[in-house]
Order: C-alpha cells, then sequence, then structure tokens
C-alpha cells in the first residue's frame, strides 16, 4: 500500500457558511409538529433534551472539532482515539444512516411543496405521480450542485439555511400576536406540563426530540473545505445552537397556541399553522406564507456523505483508486460526490 495525501481542497466555508450549514442541519421544522401533538407536556421535555443532550452534545463537538479539525468529523475523531477498526464502524454506520435520512426530507420537501401550490389539503401529498417525479428531481438538483463544489454549491445550501429558519421565526411572531389578541387553541394548565413518563409513546417522544437537536456534528466532517476551522466551527455552534433551540421550544408553544392539537398534521403541521395565521391576519397577507414555506433542495446531507465516501475510500481503500483521485488540486473527487 502506497501513501498518498488526501486532495486539497478549496477552503471556501466561513463563519457565517457555517452557521447556516448548522441550521440546516439540525432544525427539522417538523418536529415541531410532531412535539406539539403530544401537547404542554413537550415543552418541559424540549427543554430536558435541551439541558440533557443539546448542550454536552454541542461541548463536545466544540472540544473535538477544535483539537481535531481535519476532515471526516466523528468518523476522524473515533479513529483517532479508538484506532481505524472503531473508527471504520462509526463511519459506515454514519455513512448509512445519512442515506436512509435524506429521502425522509425529499417526501418532507414534496408534501411541504403542495402548500406552495393551494393544494395542501387536496390530497396531492398522497399521489405517487407527483411525489416521485418531485424527490428525483430534487435528488438530481443536490447532486449537480455537490459536483459543482461547495465554493459554488454553498450558496443554495446558505438559502437553505435562511429558508430553514423563516418558517420557525414566523410560528414564533404568529403565536406571539395569537397570545396577545385572542385565547388559546389549548388547555394549558401547570399539571398538563408535567411529562407522563411511565406513558411509553410519551418516552419514545422523548427520544425523538432528542433526536431533534442532533446534527451539530455534521459541518465538522468538511474540515478541509473550512476557512480557520479550529475558530469557526465551534464559533458556529455557538451562534447556532441557541437559534436551534429557540425556534423548537416557541415554535411548539406558538403552535398550541394556534390549532387544537388534534387537528395537527405531523408531516406539514407548522406550514398548516402558518397558512392558517396569515389567513387570520387577512388576505393581504396571505401571499407571506407562500414565499416562507419554500425551502430549495439542501445537501447538506449528500455533501457529509460525500466525506465521508473520500475517507474511507482514503484510509481503507474500500473504493477504486478513481474514487480518491480529484477533479484538480482544489476539488473532491467527482465520482464521490456523485457515487452517494
Amino acid at each position: 500500500m502506497t501513501k498518498e495525501s488526501p486532495p486539497q481542497l478549496e477552503r471556501a466555508l466561513t463563519l457565517r457558511d457555517l452557521v447556516l450549514f448548522n441550521l440546516v442541519a439540525v432544525i427539522g421544522i417538523t418536529w415541531v409538529a410532531t412535539a406539539a401533538k403530544a401537547g404542554p407536556s413537550s415543552l418541559t421535555l424540549w427543554l430536558l433534551a435541551a439541558i440533557l443532550f443539546f448542550i454536552p452534545q454541542g461541548l463536545a463537538v466544540i472540544q473535538l472539532s477544535s483539537s481535531y479539525p481535519a476532515e471526516g468529523g466523528i468518523y476522524a475523531w473515533t479513529r483517532k482515539e479508538f484506532g481505524d477498526g472503531h473508527g471504520f464502524v462509526c463511519g459506515w454506520c454514519y455513512w448509512i444512516n445519512t442515506m436512509l435520512y435524506y429521502p425522509t426530507l425529499l417526501l418532507g420537501a414534496a408534501v411541504t411543496a403542495t402548500y406552495i401550490f393551494g393544494k395542501g389539503e387536496s390530497g396531492l401529498a398522497d399521489d405517487w405521480y407527483y411525489v416521485l417525479p418531485f424527490t428525483l428531481i430534487a435528488l438530481a438538483l443536490a447532486v449537480v450542485l455537490n459536483v459543482i463544489g461547495v465554493g459554488a454549491g454553498k450558496w443554495l445550501q446558505n438559502i437553505g439555511g435562511v429558508s430553514v429558519y423563516l418558517p420557525g421565526i414566523l410560528l414564533i411572531l404568529l403565536g406571539l400576536y395569537a397570545a396577545l389578541t385572542k385565547a388559546p387553541a389549548n388547555t394549558l394548565t401547570l399539571s398538563q406540563f408535567k411529562p407522563d413518563l411511565t406513558n411509553l409513546p410519551m418516552l419514545n417522544l422523548w427520544a425523538t426530540i432528542a433526536f431533534a437537536f442532533a446534527g451539530l456534528e455534521l459541518s465538522s466532517t468538511m474540515g478541509h473545505e473550512i476557512h480557520n476551522p479550529h475558530r469557526n466551527l465551534p464559533r458556529s455552534i455557538y451562534i447556532a445552537a441557541p437559534l436551534v433551540a429557540l425556534i423548537y421550544i416557541c415554535g411548539t408553544g406558538s403552535m398550541l397556541w394556534l390549532v387544537p392539537k388534534q387537528e395537527i398534521n405531523i408531516v406539514a403541521g407548522p406550514i398548516q399553522c402558518i397558512s392558517n395565521g396569515m389567513r387570520e391576519l387577512g388576505s393581504a397577507w396571505s401571499w407571506l406564507d407562500s414565499i416562507v414555506i419554500f425551502r430549495p433542495p439542501l445537501h447538506a446531507f449528500i455533501h457529509v456523505g460525500a466525506r465521508l465516501t473520500s475517507r474511507f475510500s482514503f484510509r481503507h481503500l474500500l473504493l477504486p483508486a478513481c474514487f480518491s483521485s480529484p477533479c484538480s488540486a482544489r476539488e473532491l473527487p467527482w465520482r464521490e460526490r456523485s457515487s452517494f
């Protein structure tokens, strides 16, 4: 086996790009609907998950990304501390998880898009003649942007970061307006904020809420493409983490105030809530919900899969040599970008 240097990549990601990347990687606005569907006790679970999981996760990622800012993230950290075998198992499991998770994002985008067309309640989201072409086109667009590279493709990712945050902010503002102008849609008493931990579905919801907070480690997989990763990776987490918690906790509270929990659509609940709130404000504001609903196909998870493929093929020789041959001295191999 001959030792070679990994491809030298352009450090195109700045602090702003990393903050937006973290927002895309962690925030799933549909988790707000999942939590609100369970009632007011979900707010307590959000707070507990933030204290017991999200904050420790963020501190761990900050420490590890500062100590080992190289490309590969959790794979590289595990390999460094425990050896190649453990690193491979960790990276492979992470890669498989990412590969299986991305289709759910595409399906969610297809459902959400029906509200842009004004067909949210028409059943279009259940029609595979619509869903399949939509998801395949979105996947193809994400792959093309990934092949182009981070320097150019990061702009769609940045737009995605803004667009994933705007619905949450609007949801919070609508909830605040509703709190000042009308009674809550659900009964909110102090006893209802106490989770019933003897209830199996409630315990399962806690696991779901913890999962919703996962993802801060994703940006570290692209260490070789980050400008000054030792400084910018930790700073991006310090900035993004409070923004994520704000959307999840306050967004759930807003939804509970605006919509009866039995009527919440788990997949498109936030968009459903925003559309209803806009209609209550009057027709002059109805156009705004279509803008905030728009979310370009996000390719953060394809970035991660491609970078892990790069580390695997280079370190473990699991793929043919062509997969670790860069298009140029400053690019990730295009075969890896498209193989994921």
